[in-house]
Formats: C-alpha cells, sequence, structure tokens
C-alpha cells in the first residue's frame, strides 16, 4: 500500500493528479515515440481523449508531442518523455528501491 502512496505523491508532485494521466506518463516514458492511436488501444479511450489528456501533460512540461506527416499526407502524433519526465521517474524509482530496503531489514 505504501508503494501506491508514493507513486501518488511523486506524481502529484510533477503536476499529474490521476492515476490515468500516470499511466500515460509511464506508457511514454516505457516507449518514447509512442504514437496517439496505440496509446489509445492501450488505454481502451478514444484517440481525441488521448490528445486532451496529452495536452496537459505537455503544460505541465512531461511529455513532448511531435507531429509527422505520412507519405499518405495524414498527421499522426507521437509523443516522447521530456527530461524532467525522466527525473521524475528516476526519483520515484529510487525511493520505491529505498522503501523496499527499508521493509526487508
Amino acid at each position: 500500500m505504501r508503494h501506491l502512496l508514493i507513486l501518488s505523491e511523486t506524481m502529484r508532485r510533477a503536476g499529474v493528479t490521476t492515476f490515468y494521466r500516470a499511466s500515460l506518463c509511464i506508457a511514454v516514458f516505457e516507449k518514447p515515440g509512442i504514437e496517439n492511436r496505440l496509446l489509445a488501444r492501450l488505454m481502451g479511450l478514444s484517440g481525441e481523449n488521448i490528445t486532451t489528456a496529452m495536452r496537459y501533460l505537455a503544460k505541465y512540461n512531461l511529455i513532448r508531442k511531435e507531429t509527422v506527416t505520412t507519405p499518405e499526407n495524414k498527421r499522426i502524433n507521437k509523443y516522447y518523455p521530456t527530461p524532467y519526465l525522466k527525473d521524475t521517474l528516476a526519483n520515484l524509482d529510487y525511493d520505491l528501491k529505498n522503501h523496499y530496503h527499508e521493509q526487508t531489514k
């Protein structure tokens, strides 16, 4: 249970107020350059919902959006983690590992 508290507090400090948005951050961190349609499929939501959530995360400097045009003239949004998100998740990993070692002493 404490791991969940550490996760939620770390993400809250970064401006991420829901687990839905935290999940999006983790997905982008794990797969830089992930496309909007893949995120929508992964989360079980529409592309519009993902776009709105990603706009919020970009506002807090957690993700960076890149729009590319395919040879068929279709626009595709790709998302990348910012250094701030990478640092936030690295600190989270460190905190969770320290908590685990404290619990196993």
